[in-house]
C-alpha cells in the first residue's frame, strides 16, 4: 500500500468499476472480464459473509479491503473511486466507514446500504447480550481534486 498514494488507488478502482474509460483496449477488456467475474461471484473477493461481498453484489460497485486498514471502492455510474485508510491498520470499522461515505454521497441503492447496516450494527454488545455502547463515525467525506 505504500507504493501508491491513496488518490491513485482510488483512481485504479474507478477504472476497474468503469472499464470503458480505460484507453488501452486490451487493458479495458481485462478489466471488464474481471469486473464481470467479481459480480458473478462476489464472495470470492473477500470471502463468504465478508462485507466486500455485499458491496460487490451491487452491480454498480467494486470493492476490496486489504492490508493496513485500506478499503477501495469504485462506483460505476457515479464515475468515482474511493480510498479509505484507517491509520492504525485495523479493519473493524471499514464497513461502517464505507456505509458513512456512501450515505454522504447519497448513494442510490438503498438495498446495499441496508444490507451493510444490518450486518454491521453500530451498537456494541457485551458477552451477556446487553448493549453497552455504540460506534460513532465522525468523519466527513472529502472529495479529492486530483
Amino acid at each position: 500500500m505504500f507504493a501508491l498514494p491513496l488518490h491513485q488507488l482510488a483512481r485504479v478502482f474507478l477504472m476497474l468499476a468503469s472499464p470503458e474509460i480505460i484507453r488501452e483496449p486490451a487493458l479495458a477488456r481485462a478489466a471488464r472480464r474481471n469486473l464481470d467475474a467479481i459480480h458473478a461471484a462476489p464472495a470470492m473477493v473477500g470471502g463468504f459473509n465478508h462485507f466486500s461481498e455485499i458491496l460487490c453484489a451491487d452491480l454498480n460497485l467494486i470493492a476490496k479491503d486489504g492490508a493496513l486498514g485500506v478499503l477501495l471502492i469504485g462506483l460505476r455510474a457515479e464515475r468515482l473511486g474511493i480510498a479509505i485508510r484507517v491509520v492504525d491498520g485495523s479493519h473493524g470499522l471499514l464497513p461502517l466507514l464505507a456505509l458513512s461515505a456512501l450515505r454522504q454521497l447519497h448513494y442510490a441503492n438503498s438495498d446495499t446500504l441496508s444490507a451493510i447496516a444490518a450486518r454491521y450494527p453500530k451498537h456494541i454488545v457485551n458477552d451477556n447480550g446487553h448493549v453497552v455502547g455504540h460506534i460513532e463515525i465522525p468523519f466527513q467525506f472529502q472529495a479529492g481534486a486530483r
